[in-house]
């Protein structure tokens, strides 16, 4: 840990920020997340200094733990609202100078915020900016971790008896996996309530933007729909996932995979309604679930200033939830190489190669949705879609490795000004909310890996049963939670309705990072082909921009 000390002058920025930067410059940071740390750092003692006593102090801390990066600046001072707002700006009328300035800045700073906290306690004001060295620090501990478990698992097969296998998968291996699950799915009903709630107050901003804001959430909910059907209709047509590995899930884990029951479409919609607002939290019924938070968002927006209240609140729960769930994800590396560990010694190569063939349809899937966009962008955007993948593709790989389309904002929303000639009154707004609420990626993902696991229990869905998944994938991905734990707390909706057991997940927890990885990249390319084709309906495409040499 460094401490530095600085009077809390405006003029002290430069050499507060300099000094930030050398220190941190030693972790062998990732040069975008150094510059948005920076940023971030520079803004808070902006509003430390303004906000401090006459001849105070400024403290910059700055401590390395594991992967992590925790910033800290602090200064004696009144408590004031430490806020980021954009509101104040109009898109509708072209800003430039200092407002332009702060506008960028305030857009990236509230894709960080989850990263900020604020607090005053004994006379002093603290800001703490927490991050990575790199986007991809997690990534190799996870590939490494699954590196390892193959490794591991294949010289134990063939080195170890197989009562020392078995008692090492039942004893420990499983009884770890059972903590950590049990601790994801303990958080699953708060944070997918609360997400959405959150999601669905976002979306009295369109009524604000008109035409513009209507076109970019058609964009977004017709490409979700999309690629549901994509998803079903690979796994309609491959059928990957032999059935045989519903046998190889530890049975301490006390899986029993329950029999499809018909239920008819009318009963599905009669049954999202509860007669208990507690009951779908208690016993996890996710539709009614879904049902109440959109309920709840929509009465939050209608009682206007008195649901603002319930908003901060509704916020606060939702950073504290998420915040326990970042600490058992954490302990998904552990987790993957549990998972993996076992599956090998309890199961071999042949159960791997079925993973992978599920695995292997997603990816199909994405690509034929990156496909899609560029059919989307020449039949409505009149624009030739080579231009878009050229241009955007060094950004894509970029998308790919931070694995976080809320990560991604800042990189998309200058690869649409830059490079394709987008205009700022379309990119500000559709790059933030196709990080919300655009998620492409999943709805293939989840359509095959949900699907998959039933065949693997040899469960054959019904007809309304496909539609209530489709469904169910579709609202989700307007509010699923951009964080790595997302695949449990999607799956959680998702497979109760086909009477898949939850730990079912475990088996595609080991490859599961790759496909994690791919999805941001297909999210990505499709906010910003969706952002391109509605700029070019509203004339606001600079054509020479897009179709230049620059990339």
């Amino acid at each position: 840990m460094a401490k530095w000390d600085f009077n809390a002058q405006i003029m002290e920025i430069p050499q507060i920020i300099k000094t930030l930067e050398k220190a941190i410059s030693g972790y062998r940071m990732d040069p975008q997340i150094q510059a948005k740390t920076l940023l971030a750092a520079e803004e808070s003692a902006v509003r430390l200094i303004e906000h401090s006593k006459k001849d105070a102090r400024i403290r910059l801390t700055v401590r390395r733990a594991l992967g992590d990066v925790t910033v800290s600046l602090s200064a004696a001072g009144e408590a004031f609202p430490f806020t980021m707002d954009t509101s104040a700006y109009s898109l509708d009328e072209d800003l430039s100078g200092s407002d332009t300035e702060n506008f960028i800045r305030n857009v990236i700073l509230n894709s960080y915020a989850r990263n900020i906290r604020y607090k005053h306690k004994n006379g002093r004001n603290s800001v703490r900016i927490l991050t990575t060295r790199s986007p991809r620090f997690f990534l190799y501990q996870t590939l490494t971790a699954l590196a390892l478990a193959l490794l591991v698992g294949f010289i134990m097969r063939s080195t170890c008896p197989v009562s020392v296998n078995t008692w090492l998968t039942s004893t420990i291996l499983t009884r770890f996996q059972t903590i950590v699950m049990n601790g994801m799915k303990m958080l699953v009903a708060p944070i997918v309530f609360l997400s959405i709630v959150g999601s669905i107050t976002q979306f009295t901003n369109l009524k604000d933007v008109g035409r513009i804001g209507g076109k970019i959430l058609f964009m977004y909910v017709m490409t979700s729909v999309i690629a549901v059907c994509v998803g079903i209709g690979l796994f309609l047509l491959i059928r990957p996932g032999d059935p045989s590995l519903a046998g190889h899930l530890p049975a301490s884990l006390g899986v029993t995979a329950a029999k499809a029951a018909p239920i008819s479409l009318l009963d599905t919609l009669v049954g999202i309604v509860p007669d208990n607002f507690l009951r779908p939290f208690v016993e996890n019924e996710m539709l009614q679930l879904i049902f109440l938070a959109i309920l709840v968002g929509i009465a939050v927006n209608a009682v206007g200033e008195k649901g603002k209240n319930v908003l901060a609140l509704v916020d606060s729960l939702n950073e504290i939830f998420m915040y326990i769930m970042t600490l058992f994800v954490k302990l998904v590396p552990l987790l993957v190489f549990c998972s993996m560990l076992s599956t090998v010694l309890s199961t071999g190569a042949d159960a791997l190669l079925s993973v992978l063939s599920i695995a292997g349809t997603t990816l199909l899937g994405l690509f034929i949705m990156m496909v899609i966009y560029c059919i989307l962008v020449a039949v409505l955007g009149h624009l030739n879609p080579l231009v878009l993948l050229r241009k955007y593709f060094g950004t894509m790989l970029q998308v790919f490795s931070l694995s976080s389309s809320n990560a991604s904002i800042s990189l998309n929303m200058d690869a649409c000004g830059k490079k394709l000639g987008v205009s700022r009154k379309v990119y500000a707004l559709s790059i933030p909310l196709g990080a919300t609420i655009n998620m492409d990626g999943l709805c293939v993902d989840f359509s095959v890996l949900a699907l998959s696991l039933a065949h693997v229990f040899g469960i054959v869905p019904t007809g309304t049963q496909l539609f209530q998944v489709a469904l169910t994938i579709i609202i989700i991905s307007l509010g699923m939670p951009g964080i790595p734990g997302g695949l449990m707390v999607g799956m959680s909706m998702i497979l109760p309705q086909l009477n898949v057991p939850l730990e079912a997940v475990t088996l595609m927890m080991g490859i599961y990072p790759l496909i994690d990885m791919s999805d941001t990249a297909s999210n990505c390319l499709g906010d910003v082909a969706s952002t391109v084709i509605v700029a070019s309906s509203e004339n606001l495409l600079d054509r020479k921009i897009y179709y230049s040499d620059k990339t």
